[in-house]
């Protein structure tokens, strides 16, 4: 709401009002007052097209809601994952070759929003934690903290059931289908997964999957994850391989390979063991 006051200047408030009657300063206080008027009412409308651009959050199509319902369903399906409260998986990853990256195991944790993502468990050589909302990053007896958009993107993609699953049932997310690609020789449906917060594309927010068109199953997912730098985001691909199911419904890939700008392989990681619903203990997940 605009509010306007009466303002007087001095001799002229009860005269008539012409060019020629008005003083030089009378002039430039009118010409000025104009100015504030028209920047007032431009912000106002530039205010309110805002508005109505953010109540116009994208909308997940039907073809894109049921390809990604039958990915969920090849993987053990909505009542199946959405009974999984936490998770714990553990195994080993082989480096790309560097002799003090050639084996390492790893203790990945989730509870819901939670997550301990440990390399080299049994030395706490490196680590992702939520920390209860403040999430940090720990490793050779330092620990950097992360913010909230980092944390968020710290999905527990070696699960792509339970993440795929998630974006399903967040209003915040739209799916859309990008198109048929050839993925290794596969056929493969290509989906893109996008944060959206009102009227902006959160960044490093989009995921993209590609889908097995036979099997519905993930062949592989590009999304960002942090750098070394605080708020660096590198681009990284899993491709999936080796699925079996778990507790009997769940299907998950027992081998991922890690590669960063789509072509230079980081690791290999194989799941050893992986168990739902063993309740960790919630200081798993403390700030280091």
């Amino acid at each position: 709401m605009l509010t306007f006051s009466t303002v007087r200047i001095q001799g002229s408030l009860h005269r008539p009002i012409s060019r020629s009657t008005l003083t030089t300063r009378e002039l430039r206080f009118f010409a000025t007052a104009a100015l504030s008027l028209a920047i007032m009412f431009k912000s106002a409308a530039e205010s309110q097209q805002t508005a109505n651009h953010a109540i116009a959050h994208p909308e997940t199509g039907q073809e894109a809601s049921a390809i990604l319902a039958a990915a969920i369903a090849a993987m053990g399906g909505q009542d199946a994952w959405g009974s999984v409260s936490d998770t714990t998986a553990t195994g080993s990853c082989a480096g790309s070759g560097r002799a003090d990256d050639m084996q390492v195991t790893f203790r990945w944790i989730t509870a819901r929003d939670q997550f301990c993502y440990e390399s080299d468990p049994e030395h706490h050589s490196a680590v992702m934690l939520s920390g209860h909302g403040r999430p940090s990053r720990a490793g050779s007896g330092t620990s950097i903290a992360l913010t909230n958009e980092t944390a968020e993107l710290l999905k527990p993609y070696h699960l792509p059931g339970q993440v795929l699953l998630n974006d399903l049932n967040d209003r915040d997310y739209y799916v859309k289908v990008v198109g048929r690609e050839s993925v290794q020789g596969v056929n493969a449906i290509h989906l893109r997964v996008v944060r959206y917060l009102a009227q902006y594309v959160e960044k490093g927010s989009t995921q993209d999957w590609w889908l097995d068109s036979s099997t519905n199953l993930p062949i592989k997912v590009t999304y960002l994850t942090p750098g070394q730098q605080i708020e660096a985001y590198m681009p990284t691909t899993l491709i999936y391989s080796s699925w079996s199911a778990e507790s009997g419904r769940l299907l998950v890939p027992h081998q991922q390979s890690t590669l960063l700008e789509s072509t230079i392989l980081l690791r290999t990681c194989t799941l050893s063991k992986l168990e739902f619903n063993s309740h960790p203990a919630s200081t798993l997940f403390d700030a280091r």
